[in-house]
C-alpha cells in the first residue's frame, strides 16, 4: 500500500469515527430532550407546586421554548408564516377536562426521575 493510500485510508477512518461520535452525541441529546419534556409534562399535569404547572393553560410552543427545544426566533418565524386565523393555541374548552383528569395522580404512573422512564430515544419522531 502506498503512502498516499495509507493517508486516504486514515482520513476515511477518522471521518467514520467522527461520524460515529456525532451519532452517539445526537442520540444522547435526543434522549435528554425526551426526558426533560416528559418530566415537564408530568409535572405540568400532576405537580401543582412545579413551575411547569403554569404551562397547563399556555400554548405548547411556550413550553418548548422554555425547555430549549425550540428557539424563540424559530417560533416567531413560524408564527409569521402561519396563515391568518390559524391559531394553534386557541382554547377549545378542554381546560375543565384537563382539571378533572388530573385531580388525583393515577396509580402506576412513574414519578418524574424514576430510572427507565422516557430515557430511550423514540424512533417515532
Amino acid at each position: 500500500m502506498s503512502e498516499k493510500q495509507r493517508k486516504a485510508l486514515a482520513a476515511v477512518r477518522k471521518a467514520q469515527a467522527a461520524m460515529e461520535r456525532a451519532e452517539k452525541d445526537a442520540a444522547k441529546a435526543h434522549a435528554e430532550h425526551i426526558e426533560a419534556l416528559g418530566e415537564a409534562l408530568f409535572a405540568a399535569a400532576y405537580k401543582k407546586r412545579s413551575k411547569w404547572f403554569s404551562y397547563r393553560n399556555k400554548p405548547l410552543l411556550d413550553l418548548l421554548i422554555e425547555l430549549g427545544l425550540v428557539e424563540a426566533e424559530e417560533a416567531e418565524d413560524a408564527a409569521e408564516a402561519a396563515p391568518v386565523g390559524d391559531e394553534a393555541s386557541a382554547g377549545t374548552g378542554s381546560e375543565s377536562v384537563v382539571e378533572e383528569a388530573t385531580e388525583d395522580v393515577p396509580t402506576g404512573t412513574p414519578a418524574s426521575g424514576e430510572s427507565g422512564w422516557m430515557t430511550e430515544p423514540s424512533r417515532g419522531f
